[in-house]
């Protein structure tokens, strides 16, 4: 049996959805926000590890397009540009040290003439793991 909804019944039932969603979720925060017990069903759960060649590292790892400043914009070439000026080095080695707070262990991206961010990230004691993608050229060295 199909059921008519008329424009203005729509419009009240978008209009209550969207108002009791985000009470709704204010609601739920506030429950996740209260401490939880040592090992109760409130406590975070650490990510799956991997293992690669006897290295463990999160399952979970953060992408290197935020270093390397590269987006998959297709015909708009202004948008790597937008990208780079907005993840500054503060910026990104912020992101870096989120990640690893919340258990995230390893970074994958590309080796490009300037890794300082991943550099600096490791001289102040960062510990991301780092899953250099490179490309060989003819004469064995690195393009």
């Amino acid at each position: 049996m199909t059921r008519h909804i008329s424009r203005r019944g729509f419009v009240k039932a978008s209009l209550l959805a969207s108002t009791a969603l985000p009470l709704g979720l204010k609601v739920q925060a506030a429950d996740s926000a209260a401490p939880a017990s040592e090992g109760g069903a409130g406590a975070s759960q650490p990510f799956p590890m991997g293992r690669i060649a006897g290295k463990e590292f999160s399952r979970l790892m953060m992408g290197g397009n935020l270093i390397s400043g590269y987006a998959h914009s297709r015909d708009l070439p202004y948008v790597s540009m937008l990208m780079r000026r907005y993840n500054t080095a503060a910026r990104v080695r912020e992101t870096l040290e989120l990640g690893e707070r919340n258990g995230i262990t390893a970074i994958n991206t590309w080796v490009q003439d300037d890794n300082t961010c991943i550099f600096d990230h490791w001289k102040n004691g960062g510990k991301m793991q780092w899953f250099a993608q490179a490309r060989l050229d003819g004469g064995g060295g690195f393009s």
